[in-house]
């Protein structure tokens, strides 16, 4: 995504409407042409939905703008998140960030099975939307146990484009 067209996006995210062609138009101070090569740019990955002429901020972008401002956020230790083994014993791995979290899946330092358990019951989901503020991102990975489907969502938050 260019510089102009994640611009764009960030305007209408913080506005958080739906917007017309001409609202688009005075809000950005772009040319036309160049608004309308940014808003195709933006339909076209899927981060505005347009909707009877007008333009809306879609779930996927609301990841990624959620993920610019928390991405790499660490928490203190004594907020970061264990996980656990099939016995309940605490991993000898702190994940402060979701960063890590992505690391500690991607590198398998923790078993798939386990992370989709923890998903499962709940306990990764709330530590993300209540340690980190993450609440878009729980969202989502709460809504799947597909461990390259979850590694996506990471992926995409934080920015890494594999």
């Amino acid at each position: 995504m260019g510089v102009g067209s994640k611009r764009l996006l960030k305007l209408l995210s913080n506005v958080g409407t739906e917007f017309s062609f001409n609202d688009l138009l005075i809000m950005s101070r772009l040319s036309p042409s160049t608004l309308r090569k940014y808003i195709k740019e933006l339909v076209g990955m899927g981060y505005i939905v347009e909707k009877n002429g007008r333009y809306v901020v879609s779930e996927k972008a609301k990841l990624v703008l959620e993920g610019e401002k928390l991405g790499h956020k660490i928490v203190s230790r004594d907020a970061a998140y264990l996980f656990t083994d099939e016995k309940g014993l605490p991993l000898p791995l702190v994940i402060d960030s979701v960063e890590k979290l992505y690391i500690a899946i991607k590198y398998r330092f923790v078993s798939s099975e386990i992370v989709v358990e923890h998903i499962a019951r709940g306990y990764l989901t709330k530590w993300l939307s209540e340690a980190l503020g993450a609440h878009i991102l729980a969202k989502h990975i709460s809504n799947t146990s597909n461990i390259d489907e979850i590694l996506k969502i990471l992926e995409e938050y934080i920015g890494y484009h594999a």
